[in-house]
């Protein structure tokens, strides 16, 4: 989906046309965002920096960098996800480890995604920043962003998603509204018997 991998079959589709990134830029420009599990920001650059990172080019006349508008535009995208307290010219390294995630989706969000990927995205997030984070998503579903949820952890389904897809081995087994089904029925599905 993001143009990682080269596809072995079958065919994507957004709005409506035939869908086949072969670079995670061209993904970004398409608005298909990504929250991998493992960050990926640098911690020795700031939080702006780290929003806008390949990117730059978009604050630059002459080859000069304008950090100003830089940050200007990484605190919108800081309040979008609801963290207007951290400044964009701190530096990443001074975040706890749920202020980093936060400013990834920042950062995906920024890049206009319609369609936000977010992989096992509480693995190592508390039981409050987990709620956090679960706000975020109901938001951002207000406002009209798909969000692929990717989780292992069955309970989180019931406070954030419509439909789930189970997938086992790499095969699609099936899609369900959530409303219809249990955590029983999923399981079933999951492990095949």
């Amino acid at each position: 989906i993001r143009g990682v991998q080269p596809p072995t079959g079958g065919e994507m589709r957004w709005r409506g046309r035939p869908y086949a990134p072969k670079t995670p830029h061209e993904a970004n420009r398409t608005g298909v965002g990504m929250v991998f599990q493992e960050q990926s920001l640098v911690t020795n650059l700031t939080v702006g920096q780290n929003i806008f990172f390949g990117f730059e080019k978009q604050f630059s006349t002459a080859g000069v960098i304008n950090f100003k508008k830089m940050y200007a535009q990484a605190a919108k995208a800081l309040a979008e996800v609801e963290l207007e307290a951290i400044r964009p010219e701190t530096y990443v390294r001074e975040l706890t480890f749920a202020e980093r995630q936060m400013v990834e989706i920042a950062k995906a969000l920024s890049m206009d995604a319609r369609i936000l990927i977010m992989d096992e995205p509480t693995s190592a997030l508390t039981a409050r920043e987990i709620e956090d984070l679960f706000r975020i998503i109901r938001d951002l579903r207000a406002s009209d962003h798909g969000i692929v949820y990717i989780s292992h952890r069955l309970e989180e389904l019931q406070h954030i998603v419509d439909r789930v897809t189970i997938m086992r081995d790499g095969q699609y087994i099936t899609t369900m509204n959530f409303a219809d089904t249990t955590i029983d029925q999923i399981i079933t599905h999951m492990v095949g018997r």
